[in-house]
């Protein structure tokens, strides 16, 4: 039973292991600065590069580039800094090397495994996040954005 819905985002970065970053905010600013939600230090990040907001009313997420120096791509396209609306699966090109994957992640509560009926293919992407998460909560580091100051 599937007891509540959220988005993520999967962030890759050359050389690193992909992160997950719960999006428990209704804004959120990604940079190379440290007032930043989230903050990608990486010299192909500008210090304002890019948002990410939520309205409301609607729920839907939004996505749009701050006019940053190596620019943003959304499943291709250039982002300018007038929002493209996003949708599970999305994915997302800072300059040319970071790429983030915007997806819904549903919990699901007193699943028992015969109420699964078909088999379910594993992504690799989605297992190490699995994992990191797993072992994020067992050691007490739940990765969390920074709270806005607005």
């Amino acid at each position: 039973m599937v007891t509540d819905t959220e988005f993520v985002l999967i962030v890759s970065i050359p050389d690193y292991t992909p992160r997950c970053y719960p999006l428990t905010q209704d804004h959120v600013k990604v940079g190379r600065g440290a007032n930043n939600h989230l903050r990608l230090d990486n010299q192909a990040i500008s210090s304002r590069h890019c948002e990410f907001s939520r309205d409301v009313d609607s729920g839907q997420w939004n996505f749009r580039d701050l006019e940053s120096t190596n620019g943003s791509k959304s499943n291709g396209n250039r982002v300018s800094n007038r929002p493209v609306s996003l949708r599970d699966g999305d994915q997302i090109l800072l300059g040319e090397e970071i790429r983030i994957l915007f997806c819904k992640v549903r919990k699901f509560k007193n699943l028992e495994l015969e109420e699964i009926e078909q088999e379910i293919e594993v992504n690799p992407v989605a297992a190490a996040v699995a994992r990191q998460v797993r072992e994020d909560s067992e050691g007490g580091l739940t990765v969390r954005l920074r709270e806005s100051e607005d």
